[in-house]
C-alpha cells in the first residue's frame, strides 16, 4: 500500500508519495513553470556580460582575468565570494540582477508550490532534517508569514528553529 498525504484547493493538488522515497508530486500548479524559468536564468546567467567570472585556481583566475573587459588604469578586481570575482560595477549589476530575480519570484510565484519543487530538489523525504531546506527556500523569498501557511510535508523542525539556526 503507497500511504501518501495531500493538499488541496480549487487550483492546486500536491501529493506526497511516502512509499516513493517521498517524491511530491504537483498537478494543476499555476507557477511551478514561471518559477523553473525564473531559477533557470539564475543559474545559467552569463556572468561574464556582468565584467564577473568564478575562479577556485591560478590558472582560472588568470583564465576569467581574460575573460572581461580590461582593467582601467588603478581599477582594481573584488571578490564577492564562493570564488567570484569582478569590477566594483560588474557585482553590483549581478547583485541586482540576483535580487530582481529574487523579487519576481516573491511576486509571482506561489510559496505551496515553490515549497513543493524545493522538497523534491533537497530530497527532503530522507533527508536527517526533513524539510528545512525547502522551507529555508520559503522563508528567503516570501518570509516568515507565508512560511506559516505552507502545508509541510516531512516537518522536523519548526519554523522558529530553522530561523535560529540560520542567525
Amino acid at each position: 500500500m503507497n500511504t501518501q498525504a495531500s493538499t488541496q484547493n480549487a487550483t492546486q493538488n500536491f501529493t506526497y508519495w511516502q512509499n516513493q522515497d517521498g517524491i511530491m508530486e504537483y498537478k494543476n500548479a499555476k507557477t511551478l513553470k514561471r518559477y523553473h524559468a525564473l531559477r533557470y536564468e539564475r543559474n545559467n546567467c552569463n556572468i561574464g556580460e556582468f565584467e564577473c567570472f568564478f575562479a577556485y585556481s591560478d590558472k582560472q583566475f588568470e583564465e576569467g582575468k581574460k575573460s572581461i573587459r580590461p582593467l582601467n588604469p588603478g581599477e582594481k578586481l573584488h571578490y564577492l565570494g564562493a570564488g567570484c570575482y569582478g569590477t566594483k560595477e560588474g557585482m553590483e549589476r549581478l547583485l541586482d540582477f540576483y535580487h530582481n530575480i529574487r523579487r519576481t519570484i516573491a511576486q509571482e510565484c506561489d510559496p505551496q508550490e515553490v515549497y513543493c519543487f524545493e522538497f523534491n530538489n533537497y530530497e527532503s523525504a530522507i533527508s536527517y532534517d526533513g524539510d528545512m531546506e525547502a522551507m529555508r527556500v520559503v522563508i528567503d523569498f516570501f518570509g516568515m508569514e507565508a512560511a506559516k501557511h505552507i502545508n509541510r510535508f516531512c516537518a522536523c523542525q519548526s519554523i522558529e528553529e530553522i530561523m535560529k539556526e540560520e542567525a
